[in-house]
């Protein structure tokens, strides 16, 4: 990508590492995933989602049943959740009874992620 102008607001020069303009997409950040060097965007109210879900006792019950598992069956090797795994936590989340609201499947295993890495708050 070339140097160029937002033509949101006509302030904002993106460069070759930038991501979203922050003024108009001001909760939205980029991430390099690593594959295919895809740029994601993602806004804060997913973090809040995932921290949610890591509150939620059935999720914190699940994770511990996830405690002897290989991490390369769960995650890709720069740390992206693996589909099969996402699907399976979603699955798996609502047949318990899970009510937290997320904003795609991909925080069911997130959430879980934030439990075995200890990252959970709480």
């Amino acid at each position: 990508m070339t140097d160029a102008v937002c033509t949101g607001c006509d302030s904002f020069l993106y460069t070759e590492d930038s991501g979203p303009c922050p003024n108009c997409f001001p909760g939205l950040e980029r991430t390099t995933t690593g594959r295919n060097e895809m740029a994601v965007l993602e806004a804060r109210e997913y973090g809040e989602a995932q921290r949610a879900l890591a509150a939620d006792p059935i999720m914190v019950n699940m994770a511990g049943g996830l405690k002897g598992v290989a991490r390369e069956e769960l995650v890709h090797e720069d740390g992206g959740i693996r589909y099969e795994f996402m699907v399976a936590a979603m699955r798996e989340y609502q047949a318990r009874g899970g009510k937290v609201a997320s904003y795609g499947m991909g925080d069911y295993g997130k959430a879980l992620m934030l439990l075995l890495d200890g990252k959970a708050g709480g």
